[in-house]
């Protein structure tokens, strides 16, 4: 089994989290932390120095957390993402997000983020992790329109683009979210070949309220093979092939 979306860093794990890893490790083939912000990358650079093998490291800026930073702060963070471009397996999580951030300028000043964090992952050669919350059309407006190639969508679940994404031969990740979500279950329509499983631990957790942990990925795969009416062994080692060949592992 393998996440290919959790977050790892969160100081929801503080109290626990070499315990959590190695609860994972005993069923799980890897799992992606994803670094949202410059403050966390030297704790997800050194979960992957630990936990070499089976934690891997994704780095970007969320858009939610695009107003707490400066300019500045940006290229300084890219800089040393850049530096620890070897340990980094991808770019992200990067995107737009309308639903937490109303105001103009800070819409404008996501997108102006998402362009830069393209180029990033361009130059660097790193697939990209994309959120996108009510913001899709522009979020694939700016992906065709850049270049993007190696995409994963994380939790994507949006019927009306569907057919372009899976044109463009990019990943879709989903987690929990499948085991109530309607929206979720296009999963039958999506190719086996471009299909991961992920958590986005610690949250959205099977129980609304409780923390979740990448080990929830056991219940993704079944619900997947549920809604597919195919074999959870198959899903789970093809899922786990794509995740391993899309981030280079």
């Amino acid at each position: 089994m393998f996440d290919s979306h959790a977050h790892l860093e969160d100081d929801k794990y503080n109290d626990d989290r070499d315990k959590v890893i190695k609860e994972c490790q005993k069923k799980m083939t890897g799992v992606v932390t994803v670094c949202s912000q410059p403050s966390h990358l030297d704790r997800v650079l050194d979960m992957t120095k630990k936990y070499k093998g089976f934690v891997f490291a994704a780095a970007g800026i969320h858009p939610e957390f695009v107003e707490h930073y400066t300019n500045d702060q940006k290229e300084q963070y890219f800089e040393r993402v850049k530096e620890h471009a070897k340990e980094i397996v991808a770019i992200g999580e990067t995107g737009l997000d309308y639903h937490w951030v109303t105001d103009p300028n800070g819409r404008k000043k996501q997108k102006q983020w998402f362009l830069d964090s393209i180029e990033l992952a361009q130059d660097l050669k790193k697939p990209l992790v994309i959120h996108s919350r009510k913001a899709h059309e522009a979020t694939l407006e700016i992906l065709l329109k850049q270049g993007a190639e190696k995409v994963q969508w994380h939790m994507f679940s949006s019927k009306p683009l569907f057919q372009t994404i899976l044109d463009q031969g990019w990943m879709i990740s989903v987690g929990a979210g499948i085991l109530h979500s309607k929206p979720s279950r296009i999963v039958r329509d999506i190719p086996l070949e471009q299909l991961m499983t992920e958590t986005d631990a610690p949250y959205v957790a099977p129980t609304p309220g409780e923390r979740n942990t990448p080990l929830t990925v056991e219940l993704v795969i079944k619900k997947i093979a549920e809604i597919r009416k195919e074999d959870s062994a198959t899903i789970d080692r093809v899922t786990t092939a794509n995740a391993k060949r899309h981030f280079d592992l």
